[in-house]
């Protein structure tokens, strides 16, 4: 009996310490290997089936994606007894050049050329990022800040706010969201935002052929449909499903 109990106790004590990232990140896993019947996408966009993906799979995901000149519409899929995995690999395998990783319980899918481009502000560092008991929205504002606070260190401010009067089906308005991240690039943080929001994806579309105002960075489109370039920093977060 005294061992059972012994037993209980260590089993436990490591479900208390194991990393919550780590935990997530094996839900993930699991949920990428079992076995689907079907999944089905008409969107003629690449993005549009990756976006598809992740909400029928509830996955959290960060896309980001860079545009083409000429980009053809995409197939569609009808994926019949097989893996999420193998639907994502068929997916972003269609355009040469791109790839994903899955970390921290987040599955992150780029274009390999432009991953560590220093034009891309994905790959700013902020030394530290931290929120608590914040929404979404909050958190995403306080990111913003932090980008051009590092590449602006004399800020005038910044006014407005991210409050939304009227409740959110999606829970993006929901003050749920603590963490804390040093050395993390932005990238990383809007990774672990989505992970930590748990009905969220993210998605930054890059216009390569055009920088953005400051000239020091690639623009990007001012919504996941838009082709106008965003006049500030942009990144779209897109819910699974409304709660």
């Amino acid at each position: 009996m005294y061992r059972i109990r012994t037993v209980r106790l260590l089993v436990l004590v490591t479900l208390i310490i194991l990393p919550l990232c780590s935990i997530r990140g094996q839900e993930l896993q699991s949920k990428l290997a079992q076995r689907v019947k079907a999944f089905d996408s008409e969107s003629p966009s690449t993005v549009g089936q990756l976006i598809d993906f992740a909400r029928r799979f509830e996955i959290p995901m960060g896309i980001e994606w860079v545009e083409k000149a000429g980009e053809k519409p995409a197939s569609s899929i009808h994926a019949r007894n097989t893996t999420p995995q193998r639907i994502l690999q068929h997916i972003v395998h269609k355009d040469p050049g791109n790839g994903f990783i899955v970390n921290s319980g987040v599955v992150h899918v780029f274009s390999s050329s432009f991953l560590n481009d220093r034009r891309n502000f994905l790959n700013l560092r902020l030394s530290h990022f931290q929120v608590k008991n914040e929404s979404l929205f909050g958190a995403e504002f306080l990111l913003r800040i932090g980008i051009h606070n590092l590449i602006n260190p004399n800020p005038g401010g910044y006014g407005g706010g991210h409050g939304h009067g009227v409740p959110r089906s999606d829970a993006f308005d929901v003050r749920s969201l603590t963490l804390s991240l040093n050395n993390a690039t932005v990238r990383q943080i809007l990774d672990r935002i989505a992970a930590r929001q748990g009905n969220a994806l993210w998605l930054v579309r890059i216009k390569s052929s055009q920088m953005m105002t400051n000239g020091r960075f690639y623009a990007q489109t001012a919504s996941p449909t838009s082709k106008e370039p965003a006049p500030d920093f942009h990144w779209d977060f897109i819910p699974f499903r409304d709660r």
